[in-house]
């Protein structure tokens, strides 16, 4: 079986509300160019998911396997998710969903 392939796995929403409320394409660019920047390939992930189901919060981020949870992402906080949390394992509190209620 296959244990944490990756250090850190960033799942951008694609859903309907995030992609109307934010830009996940550029998103996924964004995060795919700096992981390629420092060689990172086999460290950590960026790629799109369904729904996650937090629409009322959206542009949505989840980093796995820590599942901390990200709402209201615009492209100035790509930088800071990624440096702060993805580079140094440390989340972005300020940006972390406050309430889980769905939809």
């Amino acid at each position: 079986m296959l244990k944490n392939r990756f250090k850190h796995h960033l799942f951008i929403c694609h859903g309907k509300s995030c992609s109307e409320n934010g830009n996940p394409e550029q998103a996924k660019a964004f995060f795919k160019d700096k992981i390629k920047e420092h060689s990172l390939e086999g460290t950590l992930r960026a790629c799109f998911s369904s729904c996650l189901n937090l629409c009322k919060q959206s542009p949505n981020m989840v980093v796995y396997p820590d599942g901390v949870w990200y709402s209201g992402v615009q492209n100035l906080d790509w930088g800071r998710i990624f440096n702060q949390h993805l580079l140094n394992s440390k989340p972005v509190v300020e940006l972390q969903t406050k309430n889980e209620d769905p939809k």
